[in-house]
C-alpha cells in the first residue's frame, strides 16, 4: 500500500511540475508588447547616380541610393545606424501633377539591418507635407521583428513615428470579385 501511495503521489508530482513547465513555455511564446519608436532622417549624399529619362510630360528617376542622416537619434536604439534611401520617381510636375516615388529604406547597425519593403509616395507640387505608411523587415539579431510607420515627409525629411512589434506582417486580403 506504501508503494502505491508513493507512485500515485510521485505520478501527481510529476503531473503538477509538467503543467507549470508547459505553463512556463507558453508565456515564452507570447509576443512581445509592440515598442512605440520615432526617427527623424535627412537626405544625404548620393551613393549611386541614378538615370533620367525624359518621357511625354513625365521625367523619370530611376537606380539612385542615399545614404540618409539622422537628424535626432531614433527613440529605440535598434533602428539607429548607417541609414541608405533607394528611390525611383516619376516626375509630372511640369505637367501640374505629382511626383510619384517609390522607396524603401535599409538601417545598418552592429546587430542587424532592416529592409523596408517598397512604398509608394506622393509628393504634391504644392510642397505641402505628404504621409506615407511603411514596414521594416528585421534581419540579424532583429529577425522575427517588423517596423510598421508612418512617415511624414517634409522638405526632404522623414519624421517616422511607429511600432516595432514581434511576428510577421498581417497577409494581404484576397480581393473581392462578385459572382
Amino acid at each position: 500500500m506504501r508503494n502505491i501511495k508513493f507512485t500515485l503521489t510521485g505520478t501527481i508530482a510529476i503531473g503538477l511540475l509538467a503543467v507549470s513547465a508547459a505553463g512556463v513555455v507558453a508565456q515564452d511564446d507570447a509576443a512581445a508588447a509592440p515598442v512605440e519608436f520615432t526617427a527623424k532622417l535627412a537626405f544625404g549624399p548620393s551613393v549611386r547616380s541614378e538615370t533620367t529619362t525624359l518621357g511625354d510630360g513625365v521625367t523619370m528617376y530611376s537606380g539612385g541610393a542615399w545614404r540618409a542622416g539622422v537628424i535626432t537619434e531614433a527613440s529605440d536604439p535598434r533602428l539607429q545606424g548607417t541609414t541608405y534611401m533607394a528611390a525611383n520617381s516619376n516626375d509630372y510636375s511640369d505637367a501640374g501633377g505629382p511626383i510619384v516615388w517609390n522607396y524603401a529604406f535599409r538601417i545598418e547597425n552592429d546587430g542587424g539591418a532592416w529592409q523596408q519593403l517598397p512604398t509608394l509616395d506622393l509628393d504634391f507640387s504644392d510642397g505641402s507635407e505628404d504621409l506615407t505608411l511603411g514596414v521594416m523587415v528585421g534581419e540579424g539579431d532583429y529577425e522575427g521583428l517588423i517596423a510598421v510607420f508612418q512617415n511624414v515627409t517634409s522638405n526632404s525629411t522623414w519624421d517616422l513615428h511607429g511600432y516595432i512589434i514581434e511576428g510577421e506582417l498581417t497577409p494581404a486580403p484576397e480581393p473581392y470579385v462578385t459572382e
